[in-house]
């Protein structure tokens, strides 16, 4: 399962699409201003799955994408492209990662007291990992703060990737990578 944020969307939306000597290289799907999840499963476990997935769905006030051509296009499209993340950097100029690792039981809280404390608009497009680092569900989430590297302020917005990693800390989270910078957060050896 892949998942973006409003903000994400908004921003894919606006980016503009790879061009060759001026040419397209690449189709232009606009997708909703809303959370996004996209999920893979064995056909053999359709029966098991699509019920199940539309009562977890409900729950959550959403809702699934019919099987029409422009749903099925967009939901082809991001599966297509989700390695795709920085094609929100043609936006420009920059994007400072703020980038987490969180139990997947406290995604929800996670997300919230960072949109609730973080007065930067933070691209998130995450991935939900079966089994992490202590064998339960994980999702990593790949946030991008949009900044100019031109600009003096784009230093201070690196405080806020420590209040982002400081709020995965808080519920049991952890940076995505060390670092030199977290390297106290590296497992032992």
């Amino acid at each position: 399962m892949i998942f973006i944020n409003p903000r994400m969307a908004e921003m894919k939306n606006r980016s503009p699409v790879m061009t060759h000597h001026g040419h397209p290289v690449e189709h232009k799907v606009i997708l909703p201003a809303s959370y996004i999840a996209v999920l893979a499963f064995r056909e053999q476990d359709r029966k098991a799955v699509v019920p199940k997935l539309s009562q977890i769905v409900k729950k959550c006030e959403g809702e699934v994408l019919k099987q029409e051509i422009a749903e099925q296009e967009i939901a082809d499209h991001e599966w297509e492209n989700r390695f795709k993340l920085m094609v929100v950097k043609r936006l420009g100029p920059s994007l400072v990662p703020a980038e987490v690792v969180v139990p997947l039981d406290r995604l929800g809280d996670v997300m919230g007291e960072i949109e609730d404390k973080v007065n930067q608009p933070v691209v998130k497009e995450g991935v939900i990992i079966k089994k992490g680092r202590d064998g339960q569900p994980e999702a990593v989430i790949l946030g991008f703060i949009p900044s100019d590297q031109r600009k003096f302020s784009y230093n201070f917005v690196f405080g806020l990737v420590l209040t982002i990693i400081k709020i995965a800390e808080k519920y049991g989270g952890r940076p995505y990578s060390t670092g030199l910078y977290f390297t106290s957060s590296s497992a032992s050896s």
